[in-house]
């Protein structure tokens, strides 16, 4: 392993000990949340539509077929 990876993990310990892993849970669920109601606003569908087994970190997503995939993904990697 790398000097700055571990020196990177080293950090993220110590702020992890002074947060508290239960209030890191708590502010990572509320953000995901957020993400979810944010994206439930656009035009799009949730590849998985039941949100109990949708995963905090993978968000699959189905485009309209008013999209073109193409198009998305330019926009996304422009922005």
């Amino acid at each position: 392993m790398s000097p700055p990876l571990v020196w990177a993990l080293r950090e993220c310990l110590r702020q992890l000990s002074i947060e508290t892993l239960e209030k890191s849970w708590e502010r990572h669920a509320k953000t995901s949340r957020y993400f979810y109601e944010r994206l439930q606003r656009l035009p799009i569908e949730f590849l998985v539509p039941n949100p109990e087994h949708r995963l905090t970190t993978v968000v699959p997503l189905v485009l309209r077929k008013a999209y073109n995939y193409n198009d998305v993904v330019k926009y996304i990697k422009e922005k």
